[in-house]
């Protein structure tokens, strides 16, 4: 009896092909995700299944922070800071204009910080460089001198 080696080739692949589209990793995470779904969902918002199987009752996870902290809850915490984004755009969309003297007043204390900023930066950059000095001049007496 004679192989058809064609025959056995084309065969051996759709067995591997059969059993590659039922193991599937894709359909495995699927499958878990759907027969866990009420699991996930809670656990994102930050619960705990029963620990008895006749309990009902689901427990706040705040254990070391992990609520939500998955790439799910990511996901669900981007969608939420979206949602409050545009609640909040909606609600300063009915906001007056600010009056001009608030817009004065607002301008003359960004300058006041901006000018308080660079004063205290200045003062700072200054002490740096009186170290300096100073340090240059103590190495200097302590070299001709041997003070220390």
């Amino acid at each position: 009896m004679a192989i058809n080696a064609k025959k056995m080739l084309a065969q051996a692949q759709a067995a591997a092909e059969k059993w590659l589209a039922q193991e599937s990793v894709e359909l495995r995470v699927q499958s878990m995700l759907h027969s866990r779904l009420e699991a996930i969902a809670a656990q994102l918002l930050g619960f705990n299944p029963p620990r008895w199987s006749g309990d009902k009752n689901w427990e706040i996870d705040n254990w070391n922070g992990r609520t939500a902290n998955t790439a799910a809850g990511d996901y669900i915490r981007q969608k939420a800071s979206d949602a409050v984004r545009k609640a909040l755009d909606d609600l300063a969309g009915d906001l007056p204009p600010l009056p001009k003297s608030a817009r004065k007043s607002l301008v003359m204390h960004y300058h006041e910080r901006v000018s308080r900023e660079v004063r205290d930066e200045l003062s700072r950059l200054a002490v740096e460089h009186a170290k300096g000095i100073a340090k240059r001049i103590f190495d200097e007496v302590e070299a001709k001198e041997g003070v220390a």
